[in-house]
């Protein structure tokens, strides 16, 4: 697939102009060894294709690349692509005309010299890369003939307006209903447990007992948030931010937004000069024997020694969330990281750390958990119970008065008014999911949820729809079609990529 390339030259900017937001985004990306296929002729959707053709693509993708991929093959694979999607299109009929080349080529900004097409620019363009103009219009060609291709894709994609008004009815019709709930922490008691089973259900479960590989580290961290008393924003520096991100803003004035923007930069100044602060310190950390602690005091930036933790206990260290290597060797100083912290509102920081110490993945023996795998299968069993008992129930409750049945067994029914379908009702404490789909017209099968523990069984009964907002269903058609039609694009674009994965299988 085709990574965009963010900076390279003017002939860059304006193919990723060009074709941002295709959805066969793979026509140029990062490019590798031009010029080492060797001799093969393939054959794409009846078109053959020759070695010459195949390496006049891999000039093109190199011509527009930025990075230089080391894997050798990696370019022909590319071009065997690009070339399997432009077959596909001229299958269809779709091929750019020699007229749509010529004008595309004479609006070229790297080829324009005040809005004038210069014949020496586009002659110097094709020597740098050693190509005939006849090698780079027909690689032209292929660009404009996928974009009109996927052009024309798009433009095939309807949305009715009955996709419209189903779309929003599953997202915002709310109904009336009642349910009955059964909970699994009711039937512990009901559980009996020999030794045999507990034996059994930890030689079956070892890998969920187990306790993952842990690290203590020692680190410093600098939060961007103490610098920012430190930083001054111009208002020039505002107004330039403003003009370049105008489009964010949409019709908001500078007025506005003034103090947004001018935020957002004290933000980002502040988590420069925190890196900037680390940058200065890792040179020094290097140094043999150099002493952290006191690095950090000199230059007031925190120090301290973690606990062991493992992967699942980052976020409750008190550098908050980072990406830590776990794999990192003993004393191995690490690259300078961001890390965030959420327990007081978010702060960004900027962190160095080395592993102290290590202790790897463990599983640990029965007779040292016994108690907590016996806790989890009387856990395990006590839902199986209840979700039996609530199939019984549900049994009844089709076929006889719903809150008789309730009444009993001995449960609870709760009323429910306005809950949206397809989403979390929540009434007063307590949690209900709905089925897929909504509440059925007749009683759901048990849907169970998990909110913690113990585990909640629930049969929904349907008692009404309520109607839905006309006035609001307005308002949103154009928001709705303009979502469907984008997850119709990507279902279909994702139905014709596979294709094409499939075709290019074929290839040698």
């Amino acid at each position: 697939m085709f990574e965009f390339l963010r900076k390279h030259s003017k002939v860059v900017m304006w193919v990723v102009l060009i074709f941002v937001g295709a959805p066969f985004v793979f026509f140029y990306g990062v490019s590798s060894q031009v010029g080492k296929s060797r001799k093969i002729e393939l054959t794409v959707y009846g078109h053959k294709i020759s070695s010459a053709e195949l390496m006049a693509e891999q000039r093109m993708i190199d011509m527009f690349s930025q990075s230089r991929n080391q894997d050798p093959n990696f370019l022909v694979n590319q071009a065997k692509q690009n070339l399997t999607l432009y077959y596909k299109a001229v299958g269809a009929g779709v091929k750019a005309s020699d007229a749509m080349v010529r004008n595309y080529i004479a609006k070229f900004p790297p080829f324009l010299d005040n809005g004038r097409f210069e014949k020496e620019f586009y002659k110097d363009f094709l020597g740098r890369y050693r190509m005939t103009s006849a090698s780079f219009e027909e690689g032209i060609r292929r660009i404009l003939t996928m974009q009109k291709f996927v052009d024309i894709l798009r433009g095939a994609v309807r949305i009715s307006d009955d996709e419209i008004v189903k779309n929003f009815t599953r997202q915002n019709q709310t109904a009336d209903f009642k349910s009955v709930t059964l909970n699994s922490d009711d039937f512990k008691k009901q559980v009996q447990i020999t030794e045999d089973d507990i034996v059994s259900y930890y030689a079956s479960n070892k890998k969920s007992f187990e306790k993952e590989a842990e690290i203590k580290i020692e680190y410093l961290l600098a939060w961007a948030n103490d610098y920012e008393q430190t930083v001054k924003v111009s208002e020039a520096e505002i107004k330039t931010q403003y003009e370049n991100t105008k489009k964010r803003y949409k019709d908001k004035s500078f007025g506005d937004v003034h103090d947004e923007i001018k935020s957002l930069l004290t933000k980002m100044k502040s988590e420069n000069l925190a890196k900037e602060a680390m940058d200065n310190l890792r040179a020094k950390m290097v140094l043999k024997n150099a002493n952290w602690q006191d690095l950090a005091k000199k230059n007031n930036i925190i120090y301290k020694i973690s606990p062991f933790f493992g992967a699942s206990k980052i976020v409750s260290q008190d550098f908050g969330w980072a990406q830590i290597d776990f794999n990192a060797k003993e004393n191995q100083i690490s690259p300078i990281i961001r890390t965030l912290n959420f327990k007081s509102g978010m702060k960004i920081g900027q962190m160095i750390y080395r592993v102290l110490a290590k202790k790897s993945a463990v599983i640990p023996k029965l007779a040292d958990i016994k108690e907590k795998v016996k806790e989890k299968l009387i856990i395990e069993k006590s839902k199986e119970l209840a979700a039996f008992e609530m199939q019984k129930i549900q049994k009844l409750l089709v076929k006889q008065d719903f809150d008789k049945v309730a009444k009993q067994n001995k449960l609870d029914v709760d009323n429910h008014k306005n809950v949206t379908f397809n989403s979390l009702g929540v009434d007063g404490d307590k949690l209900y999911a709905l089925p897929i789909g909504g509440v059925s017209e007749v009683l759901s099968q048990p849907d169970r949820i998990v909110v913690g523990m113990p585990a909640k069984y629930n049969v929904f009964k349907l008692i009404k729809r309520n109607p839905i907002d006309e006035a609001e269903l307005n308002k949103k058609k154009d928001e709705i079609k303009r979502s469907l039609t984008n997850a119709k694009n990507s279902l279909f674009w994702q139905s014709i990529s596979q294709e094409i994965d499939e075709e290019n299988k074929k290839l040698p």
